[in-house]
């Protein structure tokens, strides 16, 4: 699995390594696989996003759609349509319904996925979990972060429209696009989104790049 940058988003490519990021949990505290990942790609969507999962979810019946994976850079206030940095913890959604010691690194529509750390003394070997607000379901995905990168799936991604359509989906969508119909399929979910401001910016990326 690889990240793969959003083309109209500035790429950070440095952190400092001491940084605390929430609570006691800092940059150090992170899992090797996590810093090498993000090495390669500071924040970015996955190549493929599918995690199984032991409940159905809103993505499916026996998986979860992790959508990005988010970078480390500066950033007090996450930008809509955007990949997110984990130092904005206190400005995802999900944050006040999960501990201290749990460390989000993806969120969509009130679901996210998570670093989940000992109490008192955080390590490089969290464990991974998914929460969903809206169905108020909480399960892990892996027992560590390297266990979670293998087992990600890529599967059939369905772009039926959802309302409000996600940035994030839509994002996918576009990064995926290998036909001039998955490109239309990916416009027509985006209307759902309702924000020409972001369908002009893949609109300037395609028309650049074609």
């Amino acid at each position: 699995m690889e990240l793969i940058a959003l083309p109209y988003q500035k790429q950070f490519y440095t952190y400092l390594p001491a940084s605390n990021i929430y609570g006691r949990i800092t940059v150090a505290d992170l899992p090797i696989s996590f810093h090498n990942l993000l090495n390669q790609q500071n924040g970015g969507y996955c190549s493929v996003s599918y995690s199984p999962s032991p409940r159905p979810s809103r993505d499916a019946l026996n998986a979860v759609n992790i959508s990005y994976i988010a970078g480390m850079f500066d950033q007090k206030k996450p930008v809509p349509g955007q990949v997110p940095s984990l130092f904005a913890q206190d400005e995802f959604f999900c944050r006040d319904y999960l501990a201290a010691n749990k460390l989000i690194f993806f969120e969509d529509q009130g679901r996210c996925a998570y670093l989940g750390f000992d109490d008192d003394h955080p390590s490089q070997h969290p464990w991974v979990g998914y929460y969903d607000h809206l169905r108020q379901q909480e399960f892990g995905l892996a027992d560590s972060f390297d266990e979670f990168l293998s087992t990600l799936e890529d599967r059939h991604f369905h772009s039926h429209q959802q309302t409000p359509g996600s940035y994030h989906i839509g994002n996918q969508l576009f990064l995926k696009a290998k036909s001039s119909q998955d490109i239309q399929n990916a416009f027509s979910y985006g209307l759902g989104v309702n924000d020409d401001y972001w369908l002009n910016l893949w609109r300037t990326y395609l028309v650049k790049t074609s």
